[in-house]
């Protein structure tokens, strides 16, 4: 359907205001955080409410045109760009309600459209905790978390977004309402559908209302920084705490690349000698508590060789700092380099430090710089191959994903795979695996219109 026949049928259902087609509007949703993929939609549909996508969606589906989701743009892998030029942005920014913080069952009820960090300071306003923390909880959505299968800092403790999902109301390719679960947090009444819709990329429904889980408010946090002269004793120390009896919330690993550009920006402690940093966050209850965890977490890391000094952070604002170096990584790598090849892996924890090795020499190979970062307790590793020109061999890409498989782990680890991790899907499920998920996605989305093209090709 040509773009003037679209938008003229699209404004024969809908209000006017509804449908952006200014230019610099679509120029906005025409790239995510990926920053590989530009293509600039036919048109951007801005819904009030669910009327209005039910509308969209029976149209869409009786010309077979692709509905593409949109939250805020925070992808890295593409999921939520349209590549057909008459495909339909599905924007949910007006979605953006805290419906409901119910403390009686400890449950939020949410609009795919609220950012993460608004949910938090919301949830702590009564003294409860919504624990997920990917890096961009200040501009990314729930349900685009959701989506996506987002993760976080705090997953050691505290887990995923996936285990805070309790029920979601979803609409089908056809306009149908399926409202899944709700405030009761055990179920083993049939299938569990919930999972499905996570980490599905709106590749099987259109997310308007999520029910999670909410925690009591942590009574005291508290943030040690701990340096090493390379990433062999930080990882032993980390293998020694997770042995031990203390679980920390988290155990977040800066490698040397990341931390020689973030000493430009950032007053870190050792900046001139450390070559890995370990940001580790402890709850507890009284000082008594504090300090004896603070002492067990000293004594098995200050006897490992490496280990060169802890500094608990009594200072909430130099707490606040080093968490925030620990966030602006991938912006400071996207300050200095022109081009960045990114990798959002996850391996066994007891694999990272080989896999780490092993993808520090690819790169040396390579002759490009990179770096490693992320969650030491889930074992995601977080691979940035930093280029200053656009000489970049995709090659590269293709050695880390086999070192990947090699040590037993996955493609991507929070991210999703959207566009640019569709091949290589296909090298770590099997063949079965993917023929189910391709009947899966036949039954909730009979006419494919529903982010096409993202995670596999449903025609091959």
């Amino acid at each position: 359907m040509p773009q003037n026949k679209l938008i003229e049928n699209l404004k024969n259902i809908l209000p006017e205001n509804a449908i952006l087609v200014d230019n610099d509007i679509l120029e906005k949703y025409s790239e995510d955080k990926s920053t590989i993929y530009k293509n600039k939609p036919s048109v951007v549909i801005r819904p009030d409410n669910i009327e209005e996508i039910r509308k969209v969606l029976k149209f869409a589906a009786t010309h077979k045109i692709p509905v593409i989701c949109w939250g805020q743009g925070t992808s890295v892998t593409g999921s939520c760009l349209a590549f057909s030029d008459r495909s339909i942005i599905l924007s949910l920014e007006k979605f953006n309600k805290i419906l409901e913080i119910d403390t009686k069952n400890l449950i939020a009820v949410v609009e795919p459209g609220v950012i993460v960090a608004d949910l938090k300071a919301e949830a702590e306003k009564h003294n409860l905790f919504y624990p997920p923390d990917p890096a961009s909880f200040e501009s990314s959505t729930i349900g685009g978390n959701v989506a996506t299968g987002a993760g976080g800092s705090s997953a050691v403790k505290f887990g995923v977004t996936k285990d805070y999902i309790t029920g979601l109301e979803v609409l089908l390719s056809t306009g149908e309402i399926l409202n899944l679960g709700g405030k009761i947090v055990k179920k083993s009444s049939g299938y569990n559908l919930i999972d499905l819709f996570v980490s599905s990329e709106g590749t099987l429904g259109i997310i308007t209302k999520i029910f999670l889980k909410l925690l009591p408010k942590p009574e005291n946090i508290s943030t040690l920084y701990v340096t090493f002269s390379n990433m062999l004793p930080l990882l032993n120390g980390v293998n020694k705490i997770l042995y031990s009896s203390i679980l920390p919330i988290s155990l977040e690993y800066i490698d040397d690349t990341a931390l020689y550009y973030l000493n430009e920006k950032f007053n870190l402690p050792d900046k001139e000698v450390a070559k890995a940093s370990l940001i580790i966050e402890i709850e507890y209850n009284t000082t008594e508590q504090k300090d004896s965890l603070i002492m067990k977490l000293y004594n098995i890391l200050s006897n490992i060789e490496g280990f060169l000094n802890f500094y608990p952070l009594d200072n909430p604002a130099k707490a606040r700092e080093i968490w925030q170096a620990r966030r602006s990584i991938g912006e400071i790598f996207r300050e200095n380099f022109k081009y960045i090849g990114k990798a959002d892996i996850v391996v066994p924890r007891g694999n990272i430090l080989e896999t780490i090795n092993r993808i520090k020499l690819l790169a040396k190979e390579y002759n490009i710089l990179v770096s490693c970062f992320g969650h030491a307790g889930d074992g995601n590793i977080h691979v940035n191959f930093l280029i200053k020109n656009e000489n970049f061999n995709k090659n590269i890409l293709q050695n880390l994903y086999k070192i990947v498989k090699e040590m037993k782990g996955l493609p991507s680890g929070e991210h999703g795979i959207g566009v640019l991790k569709k091949d290589i899907l296909k090298r770590f499920l099997d063949k079965k695996e993917i023929e189910l998920m391709k009947k899966i996605k036949q039954i909730f989305d009979p006419y494919n219109i529903l982010n096409p093209g993202k995670i596999f090709d449903m025609e091959e």
